[in-house]
């Protein structure tokens, strides 16, 4: 039993007439008498016939470049590609594919700037009691920007350097006096939790929580809940 034809050789020529080879292969040979293979295993063709006359040739033609590309990260090399526009005929030039990619010189920053810097304070919140003394309490964040705040930046970073606290700034809510059967009682911090570790900028912070909120006229917590 004969296998079937695998596709045709490519051709030896590319105009005036060339030769191809196919071929197939025997996957049953004959057993207990049977007849042999006795067809062709292999057979060669013209191709490619087409006169050379270079009055008829098509060469390969290039498209316009592209747009350049980003800048790559911390180099500078930047790339453009173009495509084929006509292909060649059977006897025309063909483009050489390393023409299609196209490298220039250009410059990019390794990091981006940024800038380590206090937030803007968020809003007051509400006040801690409604009567007696009561305090009210806004926060901001110490974190990377690419916002250049001036005398509010620490230092100038890369995006990957440490860059974190928080500030607590508590002031006293006009005092009310509470009901005579409310009993006061003051405001009382926990205890200070251990620094944290120390970052190559020479920043750490620890923090505390309010254990007890005042009431009924009792003395207001006063002090920071954090310390960088």
């Amino acid at each position: 039993k004969i296998g079937a034809w695998e596709d045709w050789s490519k051709c030896t020529e590319r105009c005036g007439g060339g030769q191809q080879t196919r071929q197939r292969h025997i996957l049953s040979p004959a057993a207990n008498d049977g007849p042999p293979c006795d067809d062709a295993l292999k057979e060669t063709a013209a191709c490619n016939i087409e006169s050379c006359d270079k009055g008829n040739c098509t060469d390969c033609q290039w498209g316009l470049w592209s747009d350049w590309g980003d800048c790559t990260k911390c180099g500078s090399q930047r790339f453009r590609h173009r495509l084929i526009e006509t292909m060649p005929n059977h006897c025309g030039q063909t483009c050489n594919p390393g023409a299609a990619k196209e490298t220039g010189d250009c410059k990019s920053d390794c990091e981006e700037k940024l800038f380590c810097a206090w937030s803007s304070w968020h809003e007051m919140n509400e006040c801690s009691a409604s009567c007696g003394f009561a305090t009210r309490m806004r926060q901001r964040q110490l974190s990377l920007s690419k916002e250049d705040r001036g005398a509010s930046n620490f230092f100038t970073a890369g995006e990957n350097s440490p860059c974190n606290g928080n500030q607590v700034d508590v002031v006293d809510c006009p005092v009310e006096a509470c009901k005579a059967e409310c009993e006061p009682l003051p405001c009382q911090f926990g205890e200070w939790k251990e620094w944290e570790e120390c970052s190559c900028n020479q920043l750490r912070q620890r923090e505390r929580d309010v254990r007890t909120s005042s009431k009924c006229g009792g003395a207001p917590c006063a002090g920071p809940l954090v310390e960088t």
